[in-house]
């Protein structure tokens, strides 16, 4: 059984034998190509990859940045991302980048506009994860379409997108100790999530 699970990322979904669960074949875009297992079970480790569809708002912004539609709720295709922050996690994004508990992440300085020239804005955020959110990324591609436009997403959302193939399981492993020695944020609340704003800032997104 094949289903498509998003054309613009390149993200494809497909029954295999011996395996209970889906796999994806991801194309090199905002992730390292290749097969991922798909696992219905929460990802709890900062660095593991992560496969969603966004909220209903965040999916029509993703739509919109993407000009590409799938079937989530608010039309987007399923995002492919890295798992950055978990509840309790002090995160702040600004025009610098993505900073969780002080550390500056790769690739994460958000940009200016779209690949056709529309402008686009990062979302504002200084605060720690309330419970229930978490934040996704993708520290390999800085062009990606992720939190740093949309916010944090619920972590209930999110299914484990285990790669199987050499590079992406490489690319995990180097983004995981990343994370190894990062202390927990002291907070453990946080207050209400921000509006976004229109400021925008230098580079170009796809």
């Amino acid at each position: 059984l094949l289903f498509l699970l998003g054309s613009a990322f390149g993200v494809f979904a497909f029954f295999s034998p011996g395996h209970s669960s889906p796999l994806l074949r991801l194309e090199d875009a905002s992730m390292p190509g290749g097969i991922y297992l798909m696992l219905p079970i929460a990802p709890t480790k900062r660095g593991q990859t992560v496969l969603f569809c966004p909220g209903q708002y965040q999916s029509r912004l993703v739509a919109r940045l993407t000009g590409e539609s799938g079937y989530c709720s608010g039309g987007s295709t399923a995002l492919v991302k890295t798992l950055v922050a978990l509840p309790g996690d002090s995160v702040t994004i600004d025009s610098t980048g993505v900073y969780v508990n002080g550390l500056l992440l790769p690739n994460s300085r958000p940009l200016q506009h779209t690949s056709d020239g529309r402008p686009v804005s990062y979302y504002p955020f200084n605060q720690s994860l309330d419970e229930g959110w978490c934040l996704t990324m993708s520290l390999y591609n800085p062009r990606s379409v992720d939190s740093r436009y949309f916010g944090p997403v619920k972590c209930h959302q999110l299914w484990r997108a285990l790669p199987l193939s050499k590079r992406p399981r490489t690319f995990e492993q180097q983004i995981a100790s990343l994370f190894t020695a990062m202390p927990r944020a002291y907070a453990t609340g946080a207050e209400s999530l921000p509006a976004r704003t229109s400021t925008p800032v230098g580079g170009t997104v796809h």
